[in-house]
């Protein structure tokens, strides 16, 4: 039996805004050509970089819930990319949580 190779790889998105101390966030999670998670939410209080990682943890969320081990994620935050790449650290500890 061979093993099964995906004929497309999953791709993940994220995306965050803020202004005037409100914003939103969203993700979408293409499992493959037909299938995809997606979701997006709105946050009372928050700051750019607070909704740019509430997108990124929904994503990875969905992700670790689905059981994917290898996705490529794409964003626009130079803050959240260098986070995830370990390049840098939060130093807000609010923001972890």
């Amino acid at each position: 039996m061979r093993p099964f190779i995906p004929e497309y790889q999953m791709v993940g998105y994220f995306d965050g805004a803020a202004k005037d101390g409100a914003g939103g966030c969203g993700f979408i999670l293409y499992i493959n050509k037909d299938h995809y998670y997606r979701g997006w939410m709105g946050i009372d209080t928050c700051t750019n970089n607070l909704s740019e990682l509430t997108a990124v943890w929904s994503l990875l969320y969905w992700a670790r819930r689905l059981n994917i081990r290898e996705l490529k994620i794409y964003g626009d935050s130079l803050i959240v990319i260098d986070w995830l790449q370990g390049k840098t650290h939060i130093k807000a500890t609010y923001l972890i949580q």
